[in-house]
């Protein structure tokens, strides 16, 4: 990780993924446990996989700094709040925190948002619509402060899904908030279009009435899910790891994190 540093500056993105490795028909693997298939959605055996990647908005390169596999039945496991947030101290600790760390929805978790803050992190995470925000005074649902957030701002982009072009039109505004119990003021960027549930993004970035600020956000976060994809196909093709017991697969994964891989197009 001490070779990544190098590689990573202040608008870097720290993609943190929670994943899992499903051993659907493992019976007598060792620390086997419930995980939740993420590409099947449902209930299976396996272990929980929480991977963190580097790379730039428009990059062509990622940097894959952890791949640490767990289970929640395993010596010396004492919670998956514990796990993630040793990973993030762990590679905060070699490269600094000059870096913004990029979450989907798993990330929205207040056990998570309240040790990120007290260390001083930077992030930007997709929420769920029932974490509870104060908003001026009172404290409310998320979705309710999205669903009447003004989005003045307008931008269209073009993403290629299973090899279609496909354009979004994305209308985007913000509101200043903050976590119950906690006096930072948090930015919450409310993005219209790509469901019927407007997208909420949670950040420690200043928010303001800026069209390059509040797309240079959105921006972010919409960048970030194409290398962790990529990341997730290319262990898929490239390795057999999926045939491993817990000890083989996490010396597997924790040590393939270097050198930096060209995204395949």
């Amino acid at each position: 990780m001490e070779l990544a540093s190098g590689h990573i500056g202040r608008d870097t993105l720290l993609i943190l993924d929670l994943s899992d490795i499903r051993k659907k028909y493992a019976e007598k693997m060792e620390y086997l446990t419930v995980v939740r298939d993420g590409s099947e959605n449902e209930l299976g055996n396996g272990y929980s996989v929480c991977e963190v990647l580097a790379a730039e908005i428009d990059g062509d390169k990622m940097i894959p700094l952890v791949n640490y596999l767990y289970s929640t039945i395993a010596p010396g496991f004492l919670s998956e709040k514990r796990e993630i947030v040793d990973v993030i101290e762990k590679v905060s600790g070699k490269i600094g925190k000059k870096e913004i760390w990029v979450m989907d929805r798993g990330g929205d978790r207040k056990h998570l948002f309240v040790p990120m803050l007290k260390s001083g992190h930077r992030f930007l995470v997709r929420m769920v619509g029932s974490r509870n925000l104060v908003y001026g005074r009172n404290t409310v649902l998320a979705n309710e402060i999205a669903k009447v957030c003004p989005c003045p701002y307008a931008e269209t982009i073009v993403k290629i899904d299973d090899g279609r072009k496909k354009v979004y039109h994305l209308e985007f505004g913000f509101r200043v908030v903050s976590l119950p119990d906690r006096a930072e003021e948090l930015g919450m960027v409310v993005v219209r279009s790509f469901g019927k549930e407007p997208m909420m993004l949670l950040t420690t970035e200043p928010v303001r009435r800026n069209r390059k600020v509040l797309w240079s956000l959105v921006r972010a976060y919409t960048c970030a899910g194409g290398p962790l994809r990529r990341l997730i196909g290319l262990l898929n093709r490239a390795t057999t790891w999926k045939m491993f017991g817990y000890t083989e697969a996490f010396k597997i994964l924790c040590n393939w994190c270097w050198p930096p891989l060209t995204l395949p197009l």
